[in-house]
């Protein structure tokens, strides 16, 4: 069901003049705004007259129609005399609730036909309820219709047009009135398909325009004999009017939509619609080669990507008018630039440098250089030289940097690059630009020239198991391939190459791999390629196994970039993608333990080892041998040390308790650096974790209320309720946190609490738990909030903790407790129905977590999904 809503360019005042001020003297049923008296809904005139804005009077208007008449067709009609009507309203209900169906279905004529398609219907309100007949209206393509709309029997008849069009967003033109009974204007149907329009009466469609409400208040008489006659009339749509560009142009709305044929530059506008009556809201259309390309409900479109060869067309249109008399209105370019055609063959493009900085949106001080992508995440190699050393960005036509801000030196010009070798890859089909300037001051208007090899490139597919061998290198130093790893859990790499030097091999995930693929050598400071790697390697020309453990990555299809880092000439390589020798101990379930006696391990080598269990358990892996100093090594995806530990000598057992994360799975190997090899014993034991987490039952209820207001002490140079601690408080009698009794704790106003009492830090950055130190202990929301108050009260033998307050970032609501319960040891966390923000934000954690940090759990997603919903609970058990 279409919504009626809009987007604004500037809010309306909507105070009447004050009394005793200096404000304009205005009749009757108007107001004074910024010295224009307008009428303000309250006396509307009929009957061939209008509303006199000096007096306040109704007084006669030849162009109305009088005695009883309205105007269908351009006529002054008797609607008692047996018109015809093309359409009556259809029963209610007919407007926008649920349930209704609409009031009919307009059938445009053809254009030329002198008669236009005459609606008829009559508006009900209730007391509390404006009504609003809901018509439907498709059309084949870009129509332009004249709508005259005429009330009788106290109707001020007005309309409003809208679409449920996802190209069309906000998309709505109103047709209001507030002089007399009869709103009238073009609306111009930008693109085909189905539109709405909505006849009620002009003073329950003022809310939706004034800025001061989406309210639509009731008008027309409640029995229903306020009925309003609307003519729909199709008109050929005009030829368009020459615009200079960047002059533009300057005209008057008076009801009409104005088109304007324009010779757009191929860089990138900016254009402006302004007005200065406050009584009406711009919009405007850009129609390129006879497709819609560009629309905005505030008049302004900022764009780029029309072709020296297309024919633009610019529709001069308006949301609303209901000033007095047609608003006048200026279309003006803030930027209107032109890009060249950065070179695909090798060769070079000459131009002078246009300026040394930028300052959105006056691209005149830029440079640009356009490229078009045939398909979505198609990959060119990509050799381009400058004679100057550049900053800028590449960006897609709607302005949208495709690379980090900072992969091409960025907009700040901190750093430059005069030549890039490798690849890049678009994120779908259309023109990009590279826009750049020269940030040295004493280049400004000198020659520059730039030298580009631009080729599409086809990734191969690399086969697990199926090594790939004499791999020409080409020509851009970089070659990309697909990798499939579905199924898989541990897989080895290996590249070696003839005339390469050395081989960097790189996995990115193509689902997020955009920009430039491969490294870019700039002045101060030096970046990496735009695409965040998943793993990279770094492999000698003979080859080097290693391993990516592939359950360690969301992702199973990859791709792979492999480069030679000194090639010369005739540089040929191999790719090898197989499977990783590893032990997989499989799942298991707690509580369990797992032993495998008598493993061994060469001299200088590694043993590798897999298994899966629940997030949450707490694990413990323990390596004994009696002739060796073993090392046991927790792993990343690159196979890369994540934890060691090495804390004991020759035979001695090496132990690492930690909490399973959520990826349910741990990869590790046990090392032996000793001259011979070395035999072991390994076991595995799996815990359940501490606290259990279920869903709480109880109901919110303000701890402030009978409670104690909780004083904080500020920690830094931000106030207490920003950054605050309080003294110590005594914790409830009996409660025990993860087995132990505790005594005092201390809070936190952002959102926990400390069982170490020595605290000083109001931790504004939260972690998830555990997080190795422990400091928060117990967290129902922690996150960097402001404007805290803690409240405690005791309920039942219970301590109930209580924060109220707003997230600094997103400054959404906050509303939570804590409830520690010494019957059972329990701790539920409760969120009110103030609670505002769901915990996606920033790192939001919730849970609880032991003095050391090395055992938790956790009572909610962070940023992986909300759950901080208001009226909701979390309860923390131990069996």
């Amino acid at each position: 069901m279409r919504r009626l809503g809009l987007v604004l360019p500037f809010a309306l005042a909507a105070a009447a003049a004050a009394c005793g001020d200096n404000s304009k003297e205005c009749g009757e049923g108007t107001t004074d705004k910024d010295g224009v008296c307008t009428p303000d809904g309250t006396a509307i005139c009929g009957d061939g007259t209008t509303l006199d804005t000096s007096s306040g009077a109704c007084v006669p208007d030849p162009s109305l129609c009088g005695g009883g008449t309205v105007l269908i067709n351009g006529i002054c009609q008797d609607p008692t005399a047996g018109l015809t009507i093309d359409l009556e309203e259809g029963p209610e209900p007919n407007g926008f609730d649920p349930g209704s169906t609409p009031a009919g279905v307009i059938s445009l004529k053809p254009i030329g036909d002198p008669n236009g398609f005459v609606v008829h219907g009559c508006v009900k309100p209730t007391e509390d309820f404006a009504d609003l007949d809901d018509y439907r209206l498709t059309v084949q393509g870009p129509t332009l219709i004249d709508i005259t709309a005429d009330g009788v029997h106290g109707l001020a008849a007005g309309f409003v047009s809208l679409t449920n069009d996802a190209a069309l967003p906000s998309w709505q033109r109103f047709g209001i009135n507030l002089a007399n009974d009869m709103s009238h204007r073009e609306i111009y149907l930008p693109k085909a398909g189905t539109y709405d329009l909505a006849l009620s009466d002009t003073r329950s469609l003022l809310g939706l325009v004034d800025g001061a409400t989406d309210y639509l208040e009731p008008a027309g008489n409640p029995d229903g004999t306020s009925c309003y006659y609307v003519t729909l009339k199709q008109e050929a749509i005009p030829a368009p009017t020459p615009m200079p560009v960047p002059a533009g142009v300057s005209g008057t709305f008076d009801n009409k939509i104005h088109f304007y044929t324009p010779q757009m530059p191929t860089g990138y506008i900016d254009m402006v619609e302004t007005t200065t009556s406050l009584h009406a809201g711009t919009a405007l259309v850009l129609n390129v080669s006879d497709n819609l390309y560009a629309i905005d409900t505030a008049g302004e479109i900022f764009t780029a990507g029309i072709k020296a060869t297309d024919v633009s067309v610019v529709v001069a249109d308006y949301v609303y008018d209901y000033g007095i008399t047609a608003a006048d209105y200026t279309i003006a370019f803030n930027s209107a630039s032109t890009a060249l055609p950065l070179p695909t063959d090798g060769t070079s493009v000459a131009t002078t440098v246009n300026g040394h900085s930028f300052t959105f949106p006056d691209f005149s001080t830029t440079n640009q250089f356009y490229f078009d992508a045939t398909a979505a995440n198609q990959i060119f190699g990509m050799r381009i030289t400058s004679t100057k050393p550049l900053s800028g960005v590449v960006a897609d036509a709607a302005g949208v940097f495709v690379d980090s801000s900072l992969a091409w030196g960025g907009l700040g010009g901190a750093a430059t690059w005069t030549a890039y070798n490798g690849l890049w890859r678009a994120p779908a089909p259309g023109r990009y630009y590279f826009i750049v300037f020269d940030p040295n001051v004493a280049d400004t208007n000198t020659a520059l020239s730039i030298t580009s090899t631009l080729t599409a490139l086809t990734p191969a597919a690399v086969t697990v198991g199926t090594p790939l061998t004499a791999q020409p290198n080409n020509t851009f130093n970089s070659n990309p391939y697909t990798v499939n790893v579905t199924g898989n859990t541990w897989d080895s790499v290996n590249a070696t190459g003839t005339n390469t030097g050395n081989l960097n091999v790189v996995f990115v995930d193509p689902a997020t791999a955009k920009g430039r693929l491969n490294t870019l050598t700039l002045t101060t400071p030096q970046t990496n390629a735009n695409a965040l790697p998943i793993a990279s390697y770094n492999f000698p020309a003979a080859g080097a196994t290693k391993g990516l453990i592939t359950k360690a990555i969301p992702q199973t299809a990859l791709l792979a970039t492999v480069s030679p880092v000194t090639p010369t000439a005739g540089a040929t390589f191999g790719v090898d993608i197989g499977t990783r020798v590893f032990t997989n101990m499989m799942a298991i379930t707690a509580p369990h333990t797992t032993q495998m006696n008598a493993e061994t391990v060469a001299s200088g080598d590694a043993h590798r080892y897999y298994f899966t269990t629940a997030p949450g358990n707490l694990v413990t892996i323990t390596v004994h041998t009696t002739g060796g100093d073993p090392i046991l090594d927790t792993l990343l995806a690159t196979e890369a040390t994540a934890v060691e530990t090495d804390d004991n000598g020759n035979n001695v057992d090496e132990t690492f308790t930690y909490v399973q994360d959520a990826s349910g799975f741990t990869a590790f190997h046990v090392k032996n650096f000793a001259a011979a090899a070395m035999t072991y014993d390994l076991t595995v034991d799996v815990q359940a974790p501490y606290y259990t987490k279920h869903a709480g039952t109880t109901t919110y209820a303000d701890a402030c209320a009978g409670g104690t207001t909780v004083p904080l002490i500020a920690t830094g140079t931000f106030p207490a309720s920003d950054e605050g601690l309080s003294a110590v408080i005594t914790a409830p009698a009996g409660f025990t946190f993860f087995g132990a009794a505790t005594t005092q704790f201390k809070l936190g106003s952002n959102g926990f609490l400390s069982f170490n009492t020595a605290l000083t830090s109001a931790l504004t950055g939260s972690a998830p738990m555990p997080d190795g130190v422990g400091n928060a202990n117990i967290a129902a929301y922690w996150d960097d909030l402001e404007n805290v108050v803690i409240c405690t009260k005791v309920v039942g033998g219970k301590t109930v903790i209580q924060w109220t307050g707003d997230e600094y970032n997103s400054l959404e609501a906050v509303q939570f407790q804590a409830i520690l319960d010494p019957a059972d040891d329990s701790i539920e966390f409760v969120y009110g129905p103030g609670q505002v923000a769901d915990g996606t934000a920033d790192a939001v954690t919730a849970g609880a977590q032991n003095a050391g940090g090395t055992e938790g759990t956790s009572a909610g997603n962070g940023a992986v999904a909300a759950f901080a919903a208001p009226n909701t609970a979390v309860k923390l058990t131990h069996p």
